[in-house]
């Protein structure tokens, strides 16, 4: 079954397999294996021992987004946020092990989170740590020793952490009473189908939405008195409003709303990126509701080609900036979290997580 993982890996040779046999540009003193590719086999024969199939799948994908991340700061070449990336670049590849019964569904999330999060035994406090589920933290000290067993370096290696998770003593301080209304917040980055999902919500259960892309027309239009201005690319309609300075007026009003609907104890739909835990805080602290996170997991390479739609013109520079900031939502976080594919809903699948 490996083998056939491996092959089918290979067979996504656009998506990623080639761009990773590309050799790394400078001598890194974290990694002197060579090429990403050298790296990942070697990653991944270490997990073959293991016989553990989510450690094996783990091991292919967990750096396929370094090269899309590449940037020169201060001299150095840097990866940072290569993690996000990466768990957007593997979507396809793993449904389709799903659709071949390759992994199960409840296989596919553990991939993906310990994907996202598998640098952050070392990026992140250790009070940080302790906010993660404990399944995780197992996964993601199995897979520290994985990658640091295949690891060439001139550097020290620090030692494993052993964290355990404070998370279901956090959750009982939350003050939870009886929710009262629910907020659906929607996670993702820009084309991955936030908006239309919003609207299905809304239709759905007759919610209203708050967007802070409609807000961003609205104060526009105010400011300009062009009633045609959301006919212009996201990229220029963002631009002007850094040329108005507008940025802090339409965050203001995005609050405003919000806080309207929370004083009334109302239902509602936050319609932007969310895809940092920093900046979902303001909702998941709200106090009687039922926090529920709507993720929209697209493939990378889609997002990138709806974005070059001449009618909702995003660059791709702009997809990756929150690709690369992008963290999946916890259990610690939101009461429910449901995972969104194209149209199809996977209803708290991760109620663990």
């Amino acid at each position: 079954m490996n083998k056939r993982i491996l092959t089918i890996f290979k067979q996504f040779r656009e998506t990623f397999y080639d761009e990773m046999q590309v050799m790394h540009p400078y001598p890194a003193p974290y990694h002197m294996e060579g090429s990403v590719w050298t790296h990942t086999m070697m990653v991944f024969n270490k997990a073959l021992d293991t016989n553990d199939t989510v450690l094996i799948v783990t091991a292919l994908l967990h750096d396929i987004g370094k090269l899309m991340a590449k940037a020169e700061i201060n001299g150095k070449i840097m990866f940072r946020g290569h993690e996000g990336i990466s768990v957007l670049k593997s979507i396809s590849f793993l449904n389709s092990l799903v659709r071949q019964n390759l992994i199960s569904k409840k296989q596919m999330f553990e991939i993906l989170y310990i994907v996202n999060y598998h640098s952050a035994l070392w990026q992140y406090s250790q009070k940080r740590l302790q906010e993660f589920p404990q399944w995780l933290l197992n996964r993601l000290m199995q897979f520290r020793k994985l990658d640091l067993s295949a690891n060439i370096t001139e550097r020290e290696i620090d030692e494993i952490p052993n964290i355990v998770s404070k998370i279901d003593n956090m959750q009982d301080k939350r003050k939870k009473g009886n929710p009262e209304a629910v907020v659906y917040v929607m996670v993702g980055v820009p084309r991955s189908g936030k908006s239309t999902i919003a609207k299905m919500l809304s239709s759905k259960y007759l919610l209203p939405v708050v967007s802070r892309d409609d807000i961003l027309i609205q104060v526009l239009k105010e400011k300009t008195k062009n009633l045609n201005i959301e006919e212009n690319s996201y990229n220029k309609l963002f631009s002007m409003a850094i040329e108005h300075d507008l940025h802090n007026d339409i965050d203001k009003k995005f609050r405003e709303k919000i806080n309207d609907f929370v004083k009334n104890r109302q239902s509602f739909i936050v319609d932007k990126t969310n895809v940092t835990r920093k900046v979902r805080n303001p909702y998941t602290h709200l106090s009687h509701y039922k926090k529920v996170a709507v993720v929209a997991l697209t493939d990378l390479k889609e997002t990138i080609k709806r974005g070059k739609d001449p009618n909702k013109y995003i660059s791709q520079e702009t997809i990756l900036s929150f690709a690369k900031r992008l963290q999946l939502p916890m259990k610690g976080e939101f009461d429910e979290i449901q995972f969104i594919f194209g149209q199809e809903f996977e209803k708290d699948i991760c109620r663990s997580i």
